[in-house]
Protein backbone atom coordinates (compact mmCIF):
# COMPACT_ATOMS: atom_id res chain seq x y z
CA UNK A 1 0.00 0.00 0.00
CA UNK A 2 1.11 3.50 -0.50
CA UNK A 3 1.17 6.37 1.77
CA UNK A 4 -1.12 8.96 1.36
CA UNK A 5 0.83 11.99 -0.35
CA UNK A 6 1.23 15.02 2.17
CA UNK A 7 -0.63 18.30 0.74
CA UNK A 8 -1.42 21.42 1.89
CA UNK A 9 -4.97 21.34 3.81
CA UNK A 10 -7.29 24.56 4.78
CA UNK A 11 -9.85 24.70 6.25
CA UNK A 12 -11.41 28.26 7.88
CA UNK A 13 -8.59 29.33 10.69
CA UNK A 14 -6.72 25.53 10.30
CA UNK A 15 -3.33 24.90 7.98
CA UNK A 16 -1.69 21.49 8.34
CA UNK A 17 0.61 20.61 5.57
CA UNK A 18 -0.20 16.55 6.17
CA UNK A 19 -2.37 13.74 4.13
CA UNK A 20 -5.16 13.95 6.48
CA UNK A 21 -6.43 16.25 9.51
CA UNK A 22 -8.74 16.08 11.99
CA UNK A 23 -9.77 18.07 14.45
CA UNK A 24 -12.33 18.06 17.63
CA UNK A 25 -13.11 21.62 19.23
CA UNK A 26 -15.85 23.31 21.33
CA UNK A 27 -16.02 27.02 20.58
CA UNK A 28 -12.35 28.02 20.30
CA UNK A 29 -10.99 25.28 22.80
CA UNK A 30 -8.97 22.91 21.49
CA UNK A 31 -9.80 18.25 22.42
CA UNK A 32 -8.12 17.19 19.92
CA UNK A 33 -6.51 16.45 16.59
CA UNK A 34 -5.06 14.41 14.49
CA UNK A 35 -2.87 14.52 11.61
CA UNK A 36 -1.18 11.96 9.25
CA UNK A 37 2.23 11.80 7.21
CA UNK A 38 2.07 15.79 8.99
CA UNK A 39 4.97 18.31 9.14
CA UNK A 40 3.11 21.45 10.19
CA UNK A 41 -0.65 21.96 12.25
CA UNK A 42 -1.43 25.49 13.09
CA UNK A 43 -4.59 27.65 13.70
CA UNK A 44 -4.15 31.23 12.70
CA UNK A 45 -0.95 32.66 13.61
CA UNK A 46 -0.19 29.66 15.96
CA UNK A 47 1.73 26.89 15.04
CA UNK A 48 0.30 23.71 17.32
CA UNK A 49 2.54 21.25 15.84
CA UNK A 50 5.72 21.09 13.95
CA UNK A 51 8.13 18.65 12.87
CA UNK A 52 11.46 17.93 11.09
CA UNK A 53 9.98 14.82 8.76
CA UNK A 54 6.74 13.43 8.40
CA UNK A 55 4.90 11.73 11.41
CA UNK A 56 1.31 10.68 12.04
CA UNK A 57 0.32 12.00 15.50
CA UNK A 58 -3.10 12.46 17.81
CA UNK A 59 -2.82 15.15 20.26
CA UNK A 60 -5.32 15.00 23.00
CA UNK A 61 -5.51 18.17 25.42
CA UNK A 62 -6.65 18.29 29.08
CA UNK A 63 -6.76 20.00 31.70
CA UNK A 64 -3.82 18.68 33.42
CA UNK A 65 -2.27 17.25 30.84
CA UNK A 66 -1.67 16.93 26.87
CA UNK A 67 -1.54 13.46 25.90
CA UNK A 68 0.84 12.67 22.43
CA UNK A 69 0.89 9.28 20.45
CA UNK A 70 3.06 9.50 17.11
CA UNK A 71 4.09 7.55 14.84
CA UNK A 72 7.58 8.25 12.95
CA UNK A 73 9.14 6.28 10.13
CA UNK A 74 12.41 7.31 11.73
CA UNK A 75 13.40 9.58 14.54
CA UNK A 76 12.29 13.61 14.33
CA UNK A 77 12.58 16.77 16.23
CA UNK A 78 8.55 17.82 17.05
CA UNK A 79 7.53 20.63 19.01
CA UNK A 80 4.07 21.10 20.15
CA UNK A 81 1.76 24.55 21.28
CA UNK A 82 1.05 23.02 24.89
CA UNK A 83 0.63 26.54 26.35
CA UNK A 84 2.27 26.35 29.79
CA UNK A 85 5.22 25.02 31.15
CA UNK A 86 5.09 21.01 32.08
CA UNK A 87 5.56 20.01 35.51
CA UNK A 88 6.76 16.00 34.27
CA UNK A 89 7.24 14.75 30.95
CA UNK A 90 6.61 10.94 30.01
CA UNK A 91 7.45 8.53 27.22
CA UNK A 92 6.08 5.45 26.93
CA UNK A 93 5.05 5.61 30.45
CA UNK A 94 8.75 6.77 31.61
CA UNK A 95 9.74 9.94 32.98
CA UNK A 96 11.78 11.81 30.43
CA UNK A 97 14.81 13.71 32.18
CA UNK A 98 14.11 17.76 31.45
CA UNK A 99 17.16 18.15 29.72
CA UNK A 100 15.38 15.83 26.74
CA UNK A 101 13.02 18.72 25.98
CA UNK A 102 12.53 22.82 25.66
CA UNK A 103 9.74 24.51 26.80
CA UNK A 104 9.46 27.73 24.85
CA UNK A 105 7.90 30.55 26.70
CA UNK A 106 7.53 32.96 23.95
CA UNK A 107 5.44 30.38 21.94
CA UNK A 108 4.15 27.84 24.59
CA UNK A 109 5.30 24.93 23.06
CA UNK A 110 7.43 22.16 23.95
CA UNK A 111 9.86 20.51 21.82
CA UNK A 112 11.64 17.08 21.79
CA UNK A 113 12.61 14.02 19.66
CA UNK A 114 10.19 10.86 18.98
CA UNK A 115 11.86 8.12 18.22
CA UNK A 116 11.40 6.07 15.23
CA UNK A 117 8.39 3.27 15.25
CA UNK A 118 4.99 4.10 17.84
CA UNK A 119 5.44 6.07 20.55
CA UNK A 120 3.35 7.86 23.28
CA UNK A 121 4.30 10.98 25.37
CA UNK A 122 2.36 12.14 28.54
CA UNK A 123 3.32 16.48 29.14
CA UNK A 124 1.95 16.99 32.29
CA UNK A 125 1.13 20.20 34.13
CA UNK A 126 0.27 21.02 37.98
Amino acid sequence: DALPISQTIRHAEWLANAATLTVTHNADTLEMFAVQRARLFSRGNRTLFSSESPISVAAKFGATEVEIVGNAEAATSTSFYVGKNPVRVLLNGKDVRPTAFNFNRNEGTISFVIPSGQHSVTVMFR
